[in-house]
């Protein structure tokens, strides 16, 4: 099939330009972001959520104490502090090391600086696997698949996969002046300002690949896991059922078969 060109809208759905999104083998974008924030990671909005999202997956994942977790895009593994006191046991991957660095450190967490498209685990060496926020799926087009491969190789047969993706009907609906919008590829281009160590605020560029229902069912599926649900939810909202129109998010939950 011939590829497609772009087609970049605005919040006004008027033709618009953007860069194009990360090739590959190209570094993601969230290197320089997490090396300008390191210790600061706590500041973002959506980092205030965390107890509850990880109460939800306690539940939605059965997780017991003993289980091993393994959390890629983990940021400063602010979700496996939190499953730590069901006794769970961390293992915290993530492409920036600045952040892990600063991570809180915590009995049962252990943090490893690496890139999800090559994940430096043992195949099936985790009861379940975490991907969230887009840490570290959903980042390009170009390298989703191989990151969705990369996680289902890690967790154990029976074992389950949860992860959370864009929704492309609420990203193409919430646009505000300074984003592009792609409705051929589905992805999201805008500036991200973030804040730094010393309340300094950098903008960085930002891709993200956002999916319909049906399309993260496939991919998933793709991987190698059976879907057991998906759910709409937001930052600190992960409990609930169904799919909104204004979900910023799928949570997509796998068995490995």
């Amino acid at each position: 099939m011939t590829e497609l060109p772009p087609s970049w809208r605005d919040e006004a759905d008027r033709a618009t330009t953007a860069p194009s999104p990360p090739g590959p083998d190209e570094p993601s974008p969230y290197v320089p972001i997490g090396e300008f924030q390191a210790g600061s990671y706590q500041r973002n909005a959506f980092a205030q959520g965390t107890a509850e999202e990880a109460e939800a997956l306690v539940d939605v994942l059965g997780l017991a104490a003993g289980a091993v977790v393994l959390d890629v895009g983990c940021a400063d593994g602010r979700h496996l502090r939190h499953l730590a006191a069901h006794g769970v046991r961390g293992i915290g991957v993530d492409v920036v090391h600045a952040t892990l660095a600063a991570a809180p450190r915590q009995a049962g967490v252990t943090y490893v600086t690496a890139d999800a498209r090559r994940l430096p685990v043992r195949p099936g060496s985790a009861d379940a696997v975490l991907c969230l926020c887009q840490g570290g799926l959903g980042v390009s087009p170009a390298t989703d698949a191989r990151v969705l491969a990369s996680l289902a190789s890690a967790v154990r047969p029976g074992g389950l996969l949860a992860v959370t993706l864009f929704h492309a009907l609420a990203a193409a609906r919430s646009l505000v002046p300074g984003d592009a919008f792609d409705p051929v590829h589905l992805v999201h281009h805008h500036v991200a300002e973030v804040t730094g160590r010393d309340r300094e605020v950098a903008r960085l560029p930002l891709w993200t690949s956002t999916y319909t229902v049906p399309m993260a069912v496939t991919a998933v599926t793709a991987a190698g896991l059976s879907v057991r649900e998906v759910r709409g939810v937001q930052p600190g909202r992960y409990r609930g059922s169904g799919v909104g129109l204004d979900d910023p998010e799928l949570l997509i939950v796998g068995e490995r078969l």
